[in-house]
């Protein structure tokens, strides 16, 4: 399936790398302790080759995921990483306006209109 394919995986992994760093989630160096229940999300947009809409992708990473991709001689104890998607169609256009009202509630951690 191409919305599974592992390249998008490895995008978000650089995305959260590239989040993380720039906001000093990550650790600094091998003598500071990485906090438990620390995490990056990231959010991705990708045009399905064989539909006409949109894949929205959102990721959940461990900072000791991250962690260990920097210093990988070093052991960081880990939960899994959570990556969602789905596909926002482009027609109708009242699909499209509900589905991106609630893409971007997602984005901005805000719970859509109309939602439970």
């Amino acid at each position: 399936m191409e919305a599974e394919d592992p390249y998008i995986a490895a995008v978000l992994v650089a995305l959260a790398q590239a989040a993380g760093r720039d906001s000093s989630v990550l650790a600094a160096s091998q003598d500071e302790e990485v906090a438990p229940g620390a995490t990056v999300k990231v959010c991705l947009l990708a045009r399905p080759s064989d539909h006409p809409g949109l894949y929205f992708y959102k990721a959940q990473f461990p900072r000791a995921f991250l962690d260990r991709l920097d210093m990988p001689s070093r052991h960081f104890p880990s939960n899994g990483v959570r990556i969602s998607y789905y596909l926002i169609p482009l027609s109708p256009i009242t699909e499209l306006a509900r589905v991106m009202d609630y893409t971007i509630s997602t984005i901005h951690g805000a719970r859509p209109r109309g939602a439970r």
